[in-house]
């Protein structure tokens, strides 16, 4: 039942202002800063963070309907949508912060969760020292501690603030 949910929302569970706000709260941006949001659905995230961190933003999203939306927040050539990042090519060491919100849900056929196939894909896109952020239900986040530990200098798990986590993010 609820594969069939989120299939019927296109994997598409924005994450609420509040819990991006709590984010930014815990980034030092660097400079120049380049942001890509993998799944940018209709760009509020993205925005946000791009502000809050005086960040240039770029971001791709699967959906037509999303990717207009996110066309018209973007400068010219910031998009890529409508467009699957999983099927898409980026140059290593592009950006130095990556706002991953993918879709929550298993691959299908014994291929894992989808939250790993783009983790897989956007951790070489980093920079040197660049950031990924995850966001995705905590019991998710737990089980792939070992390969961000074995990727990254500095983990941390920060559940979203109680009022923003209708999925356990």
């Amino acid at each position: 039942m609820a594969r069939l949910a989120a299939e019927a929302k296109g994997g598409y569970y924005p994450a609420h202002p509040d819990a991006v706000a709590m984010i930014l709260d815990r980034l030092t941006p660097t400079d120049p800063c380049y942001i890509v949001d993998p799944c940018a659905g209709l760009g509020a995230a993205l925005m946000q963070l791009a502000q809050g961190l005086s960040a240039i933003p770029y971001g791709v999203e699967l959906s037509e309907d999303r990717a207009a939306a996110l066309k018209s927040l973007l400068p010219e050539g910031n998009a890529l949508a409508p467009a699957d990042f999983l099927r898409s090519t980026v140059s290593a060491g592009s950006f130095s912060f990556v706002w991953l919100n993918p879709p929550y849900a298993d691959a299908g056929d014994g291929l894992g969760r989808v939250e790993s196939h783009f983790i897989e894909d956007t951790v070489p896109i980093l920079t040197e020292r660049g950031v990924l952020a995850l966001c995705c239900p905590e019991r998710v986040g737990h089980g792939m501690m070992k390969f961000f530990a074995q990727r990254f200098d500095d983990v941390s798990i920060w559940p979203f603030p109680e009022d923003c986590r209708p999925y356990n993010e």
